[in-house]
């Protein structure tokens, strides 16, 4: 499912069983905000989308699995920090580039 988070959420908790959601976290971010990311995911995991300077924090606890933070969404959080926390097993989340933002120029729209 595609999941567009409110400005102001704080906290968003997942659950993903062989399978998992979109989350846009772009209406959320900003200068000074601090988002967290809580997931429990078993053979699946969450494609997870942030604008240009958002900080990833990983705090995930993860058995034969991971997460991959895309090059060109690791920002210097100036646009603030999203902290992924939870559980996966044999899963993981992608956190990519939010689309309609070319990593190349961080923070240009296409």
């Amino acid at each position: 499912r595609e999941s567009d988070v409110a400005p102001g959420t704080g906290q968003v908790t997942t659950y993903a069983l062989m399978g998992g959601d979109n989350i846009d976290l772009c209406p959320v971010m900003g200068p000074g905000v601090t988002v967290e990311l809580v997931s429990y995911s078993m053979w699946g995991g969450n494609d997870i989308y942030v604008p240009p300077g958002v900080r990833i924090r990983d705090e995930t606890i993860n058995i034969m699995a991971g997460n991959e933070v895309r090059q060109s969404a690791r920002g210097d959080g100036s646009n603030g920090t999203v902290v992924l926390k939870g559980f996966s097993l044999m899963a993981g989340h992608d956190v990519h580039l939010a689309k309609g933002y070319r990593a190349k120029d961080q923070g240009q729209l296409e």
